[in-house]
């Protein structure tokens, strides 16, 4: 039986050797169009500006989109219902939405005849991947020394520091495949444990090369290329073959179809570690940690943990699953409650403290990036418009600088500026003077 006209395109369309080649031109431009943006004068500071933000824009609409398939098409399989009329359906699930009514069905084999026309669910997993690398490379590769240098760690060149971070994905994914294509796939639990060990080994290395920041985002980058990966190289390249074998009225082999379907699950176990990946950049609390490697691990395995027990809703009460969850999570928050040490000398004792002292640790430590004119991390603005430049500045944003710098040590980040605890110790002693004297104040206004 000959496949028909529509369907015949759809598979033949863009061959893997295609899509690979153009990935390769895209990442390369991206590569020299960083290097380019490095150099003053070659492109304006308009796009130095917006093209981080598209591209971030693009890569959490498509982000969205394929984790939101994945999800649906999970709960979709938990939900299916038997149907003893239809010897070739493994299941239907109805549902509601919308003011609508739908009935989805899953095939054993494929029908007879095969439909002119199937929907793929390829290019947002194709476009996300090709789009967070992108700001990989414009925000992180194009300035390592801000972003995945932290001298402290590792005294990284930003070649070496670059070449590292291309290297880890690349052997991240080949070992991930090297254990697929392993028994170890056949047996979840097993398969699972060793997974969370290698996992565990490299949060634990790139803590140990990276900041805490840049071996965050590199973990996610990892994870998401695996995820990437197979559907480049194992899910979609299944599916034709299915289509191929169901064409010719043959049927799949139901290892291959049950080795693919367990890729696509390992997806969909993926999804929340790669979201908490994907905005650690947000939560210095979390990467500034002194077992920071402890912490990426335990929010990894509760994000894990939590889409299992959401995955298992359909079938039986998870309560398990939540409570492993909900322990990975306390472990966190008594992680990140214990400070950090600065090996950095200090400026200022915190036994005397006075105001040209705070101005002197502003200028030192925060007004390199929060200044209206900043001159480290190559910023055009300061973070989130705070400016740091002296102490009128400071007493604007008393709470906040107090959090940041004092209660969580989240600032600055990375602590590339070398902010000492003598120093936040200082800046805690004058903050609270003032927190007093404006109280004072208040009350004798009242």
């Amino acid at each position: 039986m000959k496949p028909h006209g529509p369907l015949l395109k759809q598979r033949r369309s863009f061959p893997p050797k295609v899509l690979l080649l153009g990935i390769g031109i895209f990442v390369a431009l991206l590569i020299l169009l960083s290097a380019f943006l490095t150099m003053p004068g070659i492109f304006s500071s308009f796009v130095s500006l917006w093209l981080p933000l598209i591209l971030r824009w693009a890569h959490l609409i498509y982000g969205f989109a394929w984790i939101g398939t994945s999800f649906f098409f999970i709960f979709v399989e938990n939900s299916l219902e038997p149907n003893p009329k239809e010897s070739n359906l493994a299941g239907q699930l109805w549902t509601v939405h919308g003011g609508g009514i739908y009935r989805f069905e899953k095939y054993r084999t494929a029908p007879i005849p095969l439909p002119s026309l199937l929907h793929w669910f390829r290019w947002d997993a194709y476009l996300t991947w090709t789009t967070g690398f992108a700001l990989l490379v414009l925000l992180f590769y194009a300035h390592p020394e801000a972003t995945l240098i932290d001298p402290q760690i590792a005294p990284l060149s930003p070649q070496v520091a670059v070449l590292c971070s291309l290297g880890i994905l690349i052997a991240s994914w080949l070992v991930y495949m090297g254990l697929a294509a392993s028994t170890l796939l056949n047996r979840p639990p097993l398969f699972t444990v060793v997974c969370c060990l290698l996992l565990s080994l490299l949060a634990y290395g790139l803590t140990h090369l990276f900041s805490g920041r840049g071996a965050f985002l590199q973990l996610g980058a990892v994870l998401g290329t695996i995820m990437a990966g197979n559907v480049l190289f194992v899910i979609i390249p299944s599916q034709k073959r299915f289509l191929e074998a169901a064409s010719r009225g043959e049927r799949l082999d139901p290892e291959l179809v049950k080795r693919t379907h367990l890729r696509s699950i390992h997806n969909n176990y993926l999804a929340f570690p790669v979201l908490f990946a994907m905005m650690s950049n947000h939560f210095p609390f979390t990467f500034q940690s002194k077992a920071n490697w402890l912490v990426l691990l335990c929010l990894l395995l509760a994000g894990g943990t939590v889409r299992h027990a959401v995955n298992l809703r359909q079938k039986r009460k998870p309560w398990l699953s939540w409570l492993f969850g909900g322990m990975a999570l306390l472990l966190v928050s008594v992680i990140v409650a214990q400070p950090t040490q600065s090996s950095f000398p200090p400026l200022v004792s915190p036994r005397k403290i006075s105001d040209a002292d705070v101005e002197m640790i502003l200028r030192s430590r925060c007004s390199g990036c929060h200044a209206h004119n900043p001159t480290l991390a190559r910023l055009t603005a300061p973070p989130a418009g705070i400016v740091l430049e002296n102490l009128e500045d400071l007493c604007k944003v008393l709470p906040l600088a107090r959090t940041q710098l004092i209660d969580l040590r989240t600032m600055p980040p990375g602590n590339f500026t070398g902010m000492t605890e003598g120093e936040r110790m200082a800046l805690g002693l004058w903050i609270e003077k003032k927190q007093q004297d404006g109280r004072q104040q208040k009350n004798r206004g009242q």
